[in-house]
């Protein structure tokens, strides 16, 4: 019976503390910020330990949190304790020597110092938790712009009110970017807190809207003249890595996801063009506070006025498993121990993921070659200049259609792109044979063209016995009874006599120009339907798995007039290119004939009036002269045409 009194006790207490925090957070003036540990583990907020199924913070993750965020508002009196100290200690996050060079990140050094963070950069293993940890952190800051004095961040940071507060997540690949989103709209949608800041309008696409204070009451007076509300000051949002579609944006915190994959070069998808075009929006976060001395006198400058300290709320975060000793990235990991306000942290994923340890990630990744896996899992930056041409995870999303085959035959009413890579005794000889479909974007509800990959295959040199020209000749010809090939093309090396053969067997065929510039542009094309998801590869069997992992292990190096790609220099992996050489081209080819198939201006007589006045008129229909009525029944039989033939 004592228990049973004990625990109505208990649960009376706790409903009382949540009124407390309501009445807290609900007032017009905000104000209240808890810890940040308290935000995570606390039920009112994300509660995470409380879940159904329980999700506890790694000590590395909750080490880290502690750090970036002790002594700022709310966490005055957050400290690490004995056990998170002696973890620093053991991992190496500290520095033994003066002046010494802390490869991992001095934690404990710049836990020590009175410096409020503003910058974290995370270079972890993959599979540690990364995205995991920055959702905390952007919804933590959410928070702190909700709960600002007064109730209004605009009027706080003295900026107009026009353009949402952004939280923004930008990544190199759009599928990577909404992992991240995801974590944090996933922990937001379960939270108590968050659930009256978001409007009935709030959730969209890639974004989620919070109501301020400020916005709640704007909306009142909205509904009373029946005018659309606000959906909310603070935006949590995804954007895609092109420095010109981020221009304008009011960004609070950036969020660089896999930021090592971003270009390093001055296109406008490059770190440095993403972190020129928003650093100023990060600079407008700021608090003046006048300066005064120990004994609380004001401290004057030479000119007699009282001295300002500027303080800055924003922050950027940048996470990412290492590539190249070069980028962005890099340079963030490389220059944090000269820059007070940046926390960097260096680690392999079995220090971070306690589930995880080197041995059991050795054998699931049996694939990798050493430094691979010492650069993927193992945190380490590679010692070569080059960088992965293609990002990991969008290359392995290319291949996860379970319903496509490497086909031995084509389907009537499709027209197929055949690109060939020649090679005589070192190279393989690789064919790629695509198509053409349409898709609806979920995103932008409109059809995009989608390249599905048909055939693959290869043909590899004996030690003795080159490539046979005739036998891949005579299999391509082939193909034309099995395959309707709208056109097959050649790089430039040895082709040829091939082309002859194909143009008289029937099939169009072409060499292409395989020059810097030409290999540059159909890279670009390539890993743009790559990162959006566009491309879609079956794996079925040896000539497609070949395929991935010469995808997985190609290398990009830039220089001044751009960038070459070439397979590993290594011996004990891959070592080939071929296979994304002729994928690059029949891409190209698929994607091009779109474009030479769109309609074109035509001067049309409409027959209103006799020939000696006609009057003229311009339509981009594409289909021949003719009067109107002519060329209205064109239009209509044509768009009954399906796609591949109009």
């Amino acid at each position: 019976m004592a228990r049973k009194k004990k625990s109505a006790e208990i649960e009376s207490v706790n409903s009382l503390l949540s009124d407390l925090k309501n009445e807290i957070t609900s007032g017009e003036g905000g104000g209240y910020i808890p810890d940040i540990i308290t935000f995570v583990e606390d039920p009112f907020y994300l509660g995470l330990p409380h879940r159904p199924s329980p999700v506890l913070l790694y000590p590395v993750q909750k080490m880290i949190l502690k750090v970036f965020y002790r002594g700022s508002m709310g966490n005055e009196t957050l400290k690490l304790d004995p056990e998170e100290i002696e973890m620093c200690e053991r991992l190496g996050l500290f520095q033994a020597k003066e002046n010494e060079w802390v490869e991992n990140g001095d934690i404990l050094g710049k836990y020590g110092s009175e410096d409020i963070f503003r910058e974290l950069v995370l270079c972890w293993g993959r599979r540690s938790g990364k995205d995991f940890l920055i959702s905390i952190i952007a919804l933590y800051e959410a928070l702190r712009l909700l709960e600002c004095e007064g109730g209004d961040p605009y009027a706080l940071y003295n900026i107009a009110s026009g353009m949402p507060i952004s939280i923004l997540t930008v990544a190199s690949a759009r599928h990577q970017a909404r992992i991240a989103f995801q974590e944090i709209r996933d922990k937001l949608m379960l939270s108590p807190y968050f659930k009256d800041k978001i409007g009935p309008e709030g959730v969209e696409e890639g974004a989620i809207y919070l109501l301020t204070p400020s916005d709640v009451e704007f909306n009142k007076q909205m509904n009373e003249q029946r005018l659309p509300p606000k959906k909310g000051s603070v935006v949590i949002e995804v954007g895609n890595s092109n420095s010109d579609g981020l221009l304008g944006k009011g960004v609070f915190v950036l969020i660089l996801d896999e930021v090592a994959s971003y270009k390093s070069t001055g296109s406008s998808s490059s770190g440095e063009r993403i972190l020129s075009a928003l650093t100023p929006s990060l600079n407008t976060y700021g608090r003046n506070f006048e300066m005064f001395d120990e004994n609380n006198n004001p401290i004057l400058d030479d000119e007699g006025n009282q001295k300002i300290n500027r303080i800055f709320d924003s922050k950027i975060l940048s996470i990412s498993s290492p590539r190249g000793k070069e980028g962005v990235f890099w340079d963030m990991y490389e220059n944090a121990h000269n820059i007070k306000h940046r926390l960097m942290c260096r680690l392999p994923t079995w220090d971070v993921n306690t589930q995880q340890t080197k041995y059991s990630l050795l054998e699931a990744n049996s694939e990798m070659n050493d430094e691979e896996f010492q650069m993927e899992f193992g945190a380490m930056f590679s010692g070569t200049a080059g960088e992965s041409c293609f990002d990991r995870d969008s290359v392995e999303s290319c291949f996860k259609f379970p319903e496509l085959n490497n086909r031995t035959i084509g389907e009537p009413g499709k027209i197929y792109f055949a690109h060939l890579d020649p090679a005589t005794s070192s190279n393989n000889y690789a064919l790629v044979i695509t198509h053409r479909e349409n898709a609806i974007n979920p995103e932008t509800k409109r059809a995009e063209p989608v390249v599905v990959v048909d055939h693959v295959k290869f043909w590899q040199p004996d030690d003795d016995t080159p490539i046979s020209i005739e036998e891949i000749d005579n299999y391509v010809i082939g193909l034309k009874r099995r395959f309707y090939l709208g056109l097959v093309t050649y790089d430039q090396m040895n082709s040829a006599a091939s082309i002859q053969k194909m143009r008289k067997a029937g099939l169009r065929a072409k060499e292409m120009k395989y020059t810097r510039k030409y290999k540059m542009t159909i890279y670009k094309e390539l890993e743009h339907m790559i990162n959006s998801g566009r491309l879609h590869i079956p794996r079925t069997d040896r000539a497609c798995e070949q395929l991935r992992n010469e995808m997985l292990h190609l290398q990009r190096k830039y220089d001044s007039t751009g960038f070459k790609v070439y397979p590993p220099q290594n011996k004990d992996g891959v070592t080939t290119d071929d296979g994304c050489d002729a994928l690059a081209g029949a891409v190209w080819n698929t994607i091009a004939s779109a474009i030479h198939r769109l309609p074109h201006g035509r001067i049309v007589e409409t027959g209103v009036v006799p020939s000696g006045g006609n009057q003229m008129w311009q339509i981009g229909s594409g289909v021949a002269v003719g009067g109107a009525k002519q060329v209205t029944r064109m239009m209509e039989r044509r768009n009954l045409y399906p796609p591949s033939q109009r």
